[in-house]
């Protein structure tokens, strides 16, 4: 069986059956590759976004997380409106800092 496929969407899957939020044996790499560096499995509301937009690079650099769909999709339409203003890029230089001890409370 492939360790690793892409799904319609274009998001590279790894075969983790063990993973608590898997899809029929598997989990998006971005995912795995955040709850990494945050040291816990991820919520199922909380949105990854890939700062290039392709799906694909999933090095921690190109990452940045989200509590919600409703955050992500607000940051999402202040790029589309204003482009890479610097409160923008001030937000994807801090995208870790909440993060540091594992926890986000």
């Amino acid at each position: 069986m492939k360790q690793q496929i892409k799904d319609k969407a274009g998001y590279i899957l790894l075969h983790k059956p063990n993973h608590p939020h898997n899809k029929k044996g598997y989990v998006r790499e971005h995912r795995l590759v955040v709850e990494k560096k945050i040291n816990r499995i991820l919520r199922p509301s909380e949105k990854v976004h890939h700062i290039d937009e392709k799906k694909d690079n999933n090095h921690i650099s190109n990452l940045m997380l989200f509590k919600n769909d409703q955050d992500h999709i607000k940051f999402h339409t202040k790029i589309r409106q204003f482009g890479f203003t610097e409160p923008i890029k001030q937000q994807i230089k801090n995208r870790w800092r909440d993060y540091k001890d594992g926890s986000t409370e």
